[in-house]
């Protein structure tokens, strides 16, 4: 089993879910895709996705595509995954 899993986070409507190694990690994760500091407040609303949930994310030219939280981490590693702002 991997170290790496899906975390998701709402804050204020927008949800963002990216792959990361803990809660704090996913706080770095944001940072780095923001190219600066993600807001410290937000870090506590992180929530662990079970590594066999089922996600459905819209990849572009394949449309809505279904995988576990675990497949995602595996396939895509550290780093943002999905973001209803987009």
């Amino acid at each position: 089993m991997s170290d790496l899993h899906v975390f998701k986070c709402d804050a204020g409507g927008i949800i963002d879910w990216v792959v990361a190694a803990s809660a704090d990690d996913a706080t770095a994760v944001m940072a780095e895709q923001s190219g600066g500091d993600w807001d410290e407040a937000i870090k506590p609303a992180w929530l662990q996705l079970p590594d066999d949930e089922e996600m459905r994310i819209t990849v572009e030219d394949e449309g809505k595509v279904a995988k576990t939280c675990a497949e995602w981490a595996r396939e895509n590693g550290r780093g943002f995954l999905a973001s209803t702002e987009y």
